[in-house]
């Protein structure tokens, strides 16, 4: 993580960009879920195109691993 967080301030740097990139530490997905319980999702999997209707301007597009998904995790969502 630490690796990540100085390739962010070197990238701030030479971009000259306004504001440092904040790179979290991982939790699980289900801890995560719970702490944005509320949140429209767009999920990138193998399947069927569709979008979902959202009704407020907070939107998370969360893509998975190579392959998509467990179904644990679809069964979260």
């Amino acid at each position: 993580m630490e690796r990540l967080r100085q390739k962010s301030l070197v990238a701030l740097k030479q971009a000259k960009k306004p504001w440092l990139t904040n790179i979290h530490d991982p939790i699980p997905l289900h801890d995560w879920r719970k702490q944005n319980a509320e949140a429209n999702l767009i999920l990138v999997h193998p399947g069927e195109d569709k979008l979902p209707l959202a009704k407020n301007e907070n939107i998370y597009l969360l893509i998975g691993p190579e392959g998509g998904f467990s179904a644990a995790e679809l069964e979260r969502f």
